[in-house]
C-alpha cells in the first residue's frame, strides 16, 4: 500500500513541476508582450513628436512704421525652436556683457 501512495506523490510532484515551468514560461511571455507593447507605444509617441516638429507654423507680425502692412513668416516647429534658442542666447550674452561693464570701475571716477 505504501508504493501506490509513493507513486501518487511522485506523479503529483512531476505534474506540479510541469505546471510551475509552464506558469514561468507564460509569465515570461506575458512580460515580453508587455515590453513589446511599451516599445510600440513609445515608437508611436516618438513618431507623433517628429511629425509635430515637421508641421509648418505661420506667424504674422506687424511691420514697424505701418498700420496695415504685416509680414507672414512660416517655419517648422523645429526652426521656430532654434530661432527662440538663438534669441535667448543673444539676450543672455548681452546681459552678461552689461553686468561685466557695470562691475568694472571706471578709471575716470576712481583714478584721481
Amino acid at each position: 500500500m505504501k508504493t501506490p501512495g509513493f507513486l501518487t506523490a511522485a506523479i503529483l510532484l512531476a505534474t506540479a513541476g510541469s505546471v510551475a515551468a509552464q506558469t514561468e514560461g507564460e509569465q515570461a511571455a506575458g512580460e515580453q508582450a508587455v515590453s513589446d507593447l511599451a516599445a510600440v507605444e513609445q515608437a508611436a509617441v516618438d513618431q507623433q513628436a517628429a511629425a509635430e516638429q515637421e508641421r509648418r507654423i505661420c506667424k504674422t507680425e506687424k511691420i514697424t512704421g505701418s498700420r496695415t502692412r504685416v509680414r507672414r513668416t512660416c517655419m517648422t516647429q523645429r526652426e521656430w525652436s532654434r530661432l527662440a534658442e538663438g534669441s535667448n542666447d543673444l539676450v543672455e550674452d548681452l546681459e552678461r556683457d552689461m553686468a561685466r561693464a557695470m562691475a568694472v570701475p571706471s578709471p575716470a571716477i576712481n583714478g584721481r
